[in-house]
């Protein structure tokens, strides 16, 4: 495969990842809302996470009670 098919193909992943993300909030946002909440906080939680590692920024670990 070329370079352009592979990035043709991961754009393709990217977008059916994003419709189905949309979808399954869509459903839960009628039918579970507070789960949707949980859900969203813990994905902005580890998109910081990741953009922190990234940017090679290390949080010290916070022991949980």
């Amino acid at each position: 495969m070329t370079a352009a098919v592979l990035a043709m193909c991961a754009r393709r992943r990217a977008e059916l990842a994003s419709r189905n993300s949309a979808y399954l909030h869509g459903l839960l946002r009628e039918r579970q809302p507070g789960f949707l909440a949980a859900l969203r906080a813990a994905e902005r939680q580890i998109d910081l996470e990741l953009s922190c590692e990234a940017a090679g920024i290390v949080e010290p670990e916070l022991d949980e009670p």
